[in-house]
């Protein structure tokens, strides 16, 4: 008999636990859920979730530190009637990782998730740059951080991304003709504009050879304008296709060209310069010429000997004809330079083919100008067509007008030269 309390008592338990859950949602949870949430105001606790299990304070979203993780379960802890045991402590903290240069080293702060997260994070950054020294002593790692996504996809963290800010380096690209072959260094965004790159160059079929085991690529180097994937490409074959270029150096800031040009290759070169923002400054650095047979380095399309070739141009140089103003017509004081002209080409044989160019002047309407010096020009041809020239074998051009000098005492205005083609 004495056993019959205490199975009573045994019996009347899961009621009376069952009388106090019922007490407790009634009249209990209410307040103790307000004083929870009290203990947690804050600015650091703004983004914490809480609720009630029965007894249990579950805790869930996001504080700044681990430290501050932590005293939110023990605040929870601390309200009488209630417990917060660390298993239902699901607050995370976000990874956070920064950086800074200290000379050739770069010293990490922060916390991840893992170590492996770290591993890929410093194996990019190493890849930005190479050789260099990473100091991680004040790194730390939790399970509670969250997860950090690599730079380049939608979602990458704040941090992440300053973090390759950093080690980014700026596009640049160098091309330089040398010994017959094409040598380029520099660094571009990606292997398919460097392979663009060296096919522009492919075509222009002047050098076959070429260097570019010094031009590389990576994800590390910025995408700028400079770097566009079309014009970038178009603008070096172009460029090197004239074959009187001797380099091309450029990166978002600027570039440097070395080229003998005219006007009609800078207008054929204009519209790429646009897009790669060097319209502006293009150009400074080139020398301007004012047709293409003044370019030093100009092949002849006239296919003579060595010796043929030198005694034409060296007639041809010292026969230059001289207009007055309104003149244009030779006076008979030219008759001796008409002649040896004549003596020069039909000695050079029927391969020989001449241009007979004229500089119009850059004062007056632009077309009374021109069509004085064509008349010039085809005065001289008419001379040397009645000397015996063949008249198929003598063409004439209008050279650049921009680059002759205002005044009209300018020693190119008035002047015929004459230019095996």
């Amino acid at each position: 008999m004495r056993f019959i309390p205490v199975i009573i008592a045994l019996l009347l338990l899961p009621a009376l636990a069952l009388v106090h859950r019922y007490f407790f949602y009634q009249t209990m949870m209410a307040p103790l859920e307000a004083q929870v949430k009290s203990v947690l105001s804050g600015d650091e606790f703004a983004q914490v979730k809480m609720k009630m299990s029965y007894l249990d304070v579950l805790l869930d979203g996001e504080v700044p530190t681990l430290a501050a993780r932590e005293q939110a379960r023990e605040r929870a802890a601390s309200v009488w009637g209630v417990r917060c045991s660390v298993e239902n402590n699901h607050l995370v903290v976000p990874a956070q990782i920064r950086a800074e240069f200290k000379g050739e080293r770069l010293v990490f702060h922060g916390l991840l998730h893992d170590e492996e997260a770290f591993h890929q994070i410093t194996e990019w950054l190493k890849d930005g740059r190479r050789g260099l020294e990473i100091v991680t002593d004040d790194v730390s790692f939790s399970p509670f951080a969250t997860q950090m996504k690599q730079p380049g996809g939608r979602g990458t963290s704040p941090s992440l991304r300053a973090l390759w800010v950093l080690v980014e380096v700026p596009p640049s690209l160098k091309i330089a003709r040398q010994g017959g072959k094409f040598v380029l260094t520099g660094l571009l965004p990606n292997k398919e504009l460097r392979d663009a790159v060296l096919a522009a160059l492919q075509d222009t079929k002047l050098e076959t050879v070429m260097d570019g085991s010094k031009l590389r690529t990576g994800t590390y180097i910025r995408t700028v304008r400079f770097t566009d994937a079309k014009a970038l490409p178009e603008f070096v074959r172009r460029f090197f296709a004239l074959g009187d270029t001797t380099s091309l150096e450029a990166d978002e800031h600027g570039a440097i060209f070395s080229a003998n040009v005219t006007d009609e290759i800078f207008a054929d070169w204009l519209p790429f310069l646009e897009q790669l923002g060097y319209a502006e400054t293009a150009r400074a650095n080139l020398r301007f010429f004012p047709s293409i047979y003044h370019l030093p380095s100009r092949k002849q399309e006239s296919k003579l000997p060595p010796t043929s070739l030198a005694a034409l141009e060296s007639a041809l140089r010292t026969s230059t004809l001289r207009f007055e103003k309104n003149d244009d017509s030779v006076t008979s004081d030219d008759a001796p330079k008409l002649s040896a002209l004549r003596t020069a080409i039909l000695d050079a044989g029927p391969e020989a083919h001449v241009v007979i160019g004229v500089h119009p002047g850059t004062t007056g309407d632009p077309k009374a100008v021109l069509a004085l010096a064509r008349k010039r020009a085809e005065d001289v041809r008419t001379q040397l067509v009645d000397r015996g020239v063949p008249s198929e074998r003598l063409e004439i051009v209008a050279f650049s007008a921009s680059l002759a000098p205002p005044s009209a005492a300018s020693p190119l205005v008035g002047k015929v030269e004459l230019f095996v083609k």
